[in-house]
């Protein structure tokens, strides 16, 4: 996929959810060169909390986190006022075929396996966001 661009996501806002610190700081700073908004979590409660307060364009998540998943996550955003016409993208080392179906029947908009190249994750948000899904 094709580099965003330095300011492709200007004026969007971005939930970025990793129980993963590093992951999670390196996500926040690259969607940040790219001119996004973001907002950060480390569990799928802390982002409930966030998106309510703030919601967002999208959410990236990962799925595999201790206690609340991103499935709940995305279940729970999908239950509040205009959570359905939120794009929420998983970004998850989850890669078996069996993962990916889970995955694409919860109802996820897109699906990117860890590790992720970066711009790859740029492209997609855009092309979510841009798509109003």
């Amino acid at each position: 996929m094709a580099h965003p661009g330095p300011r492709a996501l200007d004026g969007f806002s971005i939930l970025v959810v990793d129980d993963d610190g590093d992951a999670r700081e390196l996500l926040e700073m690259y969607l940040v060169a790219a001119g996004a908004t973001v907002t950060t979590a480390s569990s799928a409660a802390e982002a409930l909390e966030r998106f309510t307060a703030f919601p967002s364009a999208v959410v990236v998540t990962d799925i595999a986190m201790p206690r609340l998943d991103g499935i709940w996550l995305l279940n729970a955003i999908r239950s509040l006022p205009g959570g359905p016409r939120v794009p929420v993208l998983a970004l998850t080392a989850l890669a078996m075929p069996k993962d990916r179906a889970e995955i694409k029947a919860a109802g996820f908009d897109a699906h990117i396996i860890k590790p992720a190249d970066l711009d790859e994750v740029a492209a997609t948000i855009a092309v979510l966001v841009r798509r109003g899904t």
